[in-house]
């Protein structure tokens, strides 16, 4: 395959490590709404807000629209580096599942709205109206997993393209109704994807318990210790789920290599899930903990976030490389453009971060009506 004539506009090294940035900022809210969205609705609907699951599921169901927003948003930046670096095979491929991808807008439309209404309804205590909002985002988001799934796996497999257009053309007209999900990577991608948002909403949980929660130390005290209960055993049931992919890979099965390819050196993420877990199970045998032991974890599933996403950045820079035929990609940098995305972008986080600030240091009441 003939190399993009034009191209890319960027150094290669900088637009990969923004890929893995936007791919790794965009994986922390996705794991929010992927796990975290069903989880406290199960927990608003069957537990008292009284009761400390009860209370985490009613926070996370108010703050879902604004991790939904932060992950929309993150997960187009990994996206359009994506199609830069690699047209060929993105556009080829994504036109072979063209209606799965554009069905994909609609699904985010309803899933959005589900998630405000549902959050309005957690806010006023509308327990029977919080249960089917819910459901229906939570629905929504997983077909937008999936879809989007089917698409990406597709992109780094070739030899699958024609077999593809065969099956789906009429009279030589490409249909767009291609399907990859029968691909045997494709649920062991999944396993991965929903281990780090159970070690997501895990930690989730601590942050609300330790920083956001509202009241004393002491009166908070029997949350935290909930807290660091429940992220143990989510971290727990994460780390064996990732170390099972692993020796799934290490066991020679048919597709491992597929899995291998995509996934180099895998082998750190479980272990950066395990030593989470061994910390987190020393806080729990500690019986509280504190800013200090917050940040030792933050640190950690930062690192395990970093790895993976760089773990699966280089996996797909390789197999694009190796069976796309894009061995030499030629740089025809464009620094104008260059310097806009980064000033904007440094602009946005600011931003952000100044919103963020001013929220922290509100009042409880206007937090309230925030």
């Amino acid at each position: 395959m003939e190399n993009f004539l034009t191209g890319i506009p960027a150094p290669l090294w900088l637009m990969m490590f923004l890929k893995v940035l936007g791919f790794v900022l965009h994986l922390v809210p996705m794991g929010l709404w992927a796990v975290g969205l069903p989880l406290a609705v199960a927990a608003a609907c069957c537990s008292s807000q009284e009761k400390p699951l009860g209370r985490f599921g009613n926070q996370v169901l108010r703050q879902l629209p604004i991790f939904v927003a932060l992950g929309v948003n993150f997960g187009i930046v990994p996206l359009l580096f994506l199609q830069t670096i690699y047209p060929k095979p993105f556009y080829t491929a994504t036109i072979l599942v063209a209606w799965h991808w554009i069905i994909i807008i609609p699904l985010l439309l309803v899933g959005y709205y589900a998630v405000y209404l549902t959050a309005f309804a957690a806010k006023e205590g509308r327990a029977a109206a919080v249960l089917p909002l819910g459901l229906i985002a939570s629905l929504c988001f997983i077909l937008i997993g999936l879809l989007m799934s089917n698409g990406l796996t597709l992109i780094a497999h070739p030899e699958r393209w024609a077999l593809i257009f065969e099956k789906t053309q009429i009279a030589g007209a490409v249909t767009g109704l291609g399907n990859n999900m029968r691909d045997p990577t494709f649920p062991w991608r999944l396993a991965t994807l929903f281990s780090l948002a159970l070690i997501t909403v895990a930690l989730w949980a601590l942050v609300d318990a330790c920083v956001l929660a509202e009241g004393t130390r002491d009166e908070n005290r029997p949350y935290r210790r909930w807290a660091i209960r429940f992220a143990t055993c989510f971290t727990f049931l994460a780390a064996a789920l990732l170390s099972g992919i692993e020796g799934a890979i290490k066991n020679g099965f048919p597709w491992s290599d597929d899995l291998a390819r995509d996934y180099p050196c895998f082998g750190y993420v479980p272990l950066l899930a395990v030593v989470l877990f061994v910390l987190l199970l020393f806080v729990w045998i500690k019986g509280d903990y504190g800013a200090r032991m917050l940040s030792a974890v933050v640190l950690i599933y930062t690192s395990l976030l970093a790895v993976f996403g760089i773990i699966r950045q280089w996996g797909q820079h390789e197999t694009l490389t190796a069976v796309a035929g894009l061995t030499d990609l030629t740089e025809n940098v464009q620094w104008e453009p260059v310097l806009m995305f980064l000033i904007t972008f440094v602009g946005g986080v600011l931003c952000i971060t100044w919103i963020i600030r001013q929220l922290a240091l509100a009042p409880p009441d206007l937090q309230e009506k925030a």
